[in-house]
């Protein structure tokens, strides 16, 4: 007995200082081994930002089967204008006129996919819609937000009556005068797209204007994958009998291409020291020169006694901080994303580009923070390309304009199947031959606005660095 008790206090003493024991790790442990030329420190440093606001002129907004079409007006952004030119072919290739044909209506029903308003008594406001005949064939050199300009359209409306458009379904109906023409389209040509586009252009379709000073406006989105051109006629056939005959026409098959007005030059500075503004479409962006932000990592560089070719950058992120009001309604009109974009310039085009971090999903792709009020994307692979320049050599195109994304994702499925691809899809919903690609753009047909803390706030833009120096 005595035995045994001895035995539990000693497993209980051992217990007991375990227990009250203070275990410590010493990470350096053995550093002292390590040559000093393979000892790798990792640091941070936090940089402001250089930020101002530029408009992001030359936007592509050229695409297919979609129309925008609306026009607004805030106190802070001003006016916002949008129209849509769309070619018009047809559905199939078998249109046969006949003999003498002869007019009887043309008309389209328009139903929009979304609407967007700043206020709620706004949604069902009347908008007159115009219609007019395009005076030139859209070609691959139309894809801009400014590509086509008053001249490029006649002044004469081709859609008659009033169109009065309140946010629900609408239908455009066509003049005879309009309709007509396609009756000089011959076989060939209504049998061949490309040779039809060159006979008969399109349409360009806008609206009223909102009223300069006058707070509203609606902008409408439709999709016209759904939506056809009906053109009915009566001619005669080759057995001689007149016969009623109904065809129909694509809207936006071949190209559909929105015309913006949008932003204020005078919003431009080189330096936003009050607040950073931001408008959806072409309208004014924070802005950040490339140049301007190598200077100002060299500055960190100099200061830290360090080589720009032997820092290697671990991560980066650009943080742009703004002040919730309380407003509920507030972040409703803000970009869901902010993410840093390139304006490249090549082969005479000119196109806004996603960086490469945000093809990769451990990264943050700038989705709004509501809980700490910024947007915060991951910039280390550009940071890195560009601390690798000198500061004389960096080209425009490591210029940044912070814009909003957007994505499309295609599938694709292999031709080899299997009893474990039908298991998992039966029971688990996915097909393992099936692989995705998501593409990033952006986002050109969405529109939102929102204010930023300038570059002298107390929250300002920063870009939070973490870095080593290779030996």
């Amino acid at each position: 007995m005595h035995v045994r008790h001895y035995i539990a206090a000693t497993i209980i003493a051992a217990l007991g200082l375990l227990a009250g024991g203070c275990v410590y790790t010493d990470y350096s442990l053995g550093g002292q081994y390590v040559p000093d030329e393979e000892d790798i420190l990792i640091r941070t440093v936090d940089i402001d930002i250089p930020v101002g606001l530029k408009l992001a002129d030359s936007l592509q907004t050229s695409s297919s089967y979609s129309a925008v079409v609306g026009s607004m007006y805030t106190e802070e952004f001003g006016g916002v204008h949008i129209g849509t030119a769309l070619t018009i072919t047809p559905l199939y290739d078998s249109i046969r006129w006949g003999v003498n044909p002869v007019f009887k209506s043309m008309y389209v029903s328009l139903a929009p996919s979304s609407t967007f308003t700043m206020q709620d008594d706004q949604k069902h406001i009347p908008q007159n819609f115009y219609v007019y005949q395009l005076n030139r064939q859209l070609d691959s050199t139309d894809m801009y937000c400014n590509s086509i300009r008053p001249g490029d359209y006649g002044s004469q409306q081709v859609n008659s009556g009033t169109c009065l458009f309140m946010g629900d379904t609408t239908v455009l109906r066509f003049t005879e005068a309009f309709g007509s023409q396609l009756f000089e389209i011959d076989t060939t040509a209504l049998d061949s797209t490309a040779l039809f586009l060159e006979k008969f252009h399109g349409i360009y379709i806008a609206c009223d204007r909102q009223d300069e000073g006058c707070v509203g406006g609606r902008i409408n989105h439709f999709d016209l994958s759904g939506s056809y051109a009906t053109m009915q006629f009566t001619s005669t056939n080759d057995a001689g009998i007149r016969r009623d005959t109904t065809v129909y026409f694509s809207l936006g098959a071949s190209k559909s291409l929105l015309s913006i007005e949008a932003g204020r030059k005078d919003d431009e500075c080189d330096d936003a020291t009050d607040v950073l503004l931001y408008q959806g479409y072409n309208g004014v962006k924070p802005y950040i020169n490339g140049t301007r932000l190598r200077q100002a990592l060299d500055l960190w560089l100099q200061r830290d006694g360090l080589n720009h070719e032997n820092v290697l950058v671990t991560h980066a992120t650009m943080e742009f901080p703004f002040e919730y009001t309380g407003d509920p309604d507030q972040l409703s009109y803000y970009p869901t994303s902010l993410y840093p974009h390139l304006r490249a310039s090549g082969s005479g085009y000119t196109v806004y580009t996603p960086i490469s971090e945000i093809y990769n999903s451990s990264y943050d792709n700038g989705s709004i923070n509501r809980s700490l009020s910024l947007y915060r994307p991951d910039v280390a692979l550009y940071l890195q390309n560009l601390i690798r320049k000198k500061v004389d050599e960096v080209p425009a195109d490591y210029d940044i304009y912070m814009m909003s994304t957007t994505s499309y994702t295609t599938t694709t499925s292999s031709a080899s199947s299997s009893y474990y691809s039908y298991y998992y899809y039966y029971y688990y919903g996915y097909d393992p031959t099936e692989t995705s690609t998501t593409y990033y753009y952006a986002d050109t047909k969405n529109y939102a606005q929102g204010r930023l803390n300038g570059t002298r706030a107390l929250r300002h833009p920063k870009l939070h660095i973490t870095y080593t120096v290779l030996r």
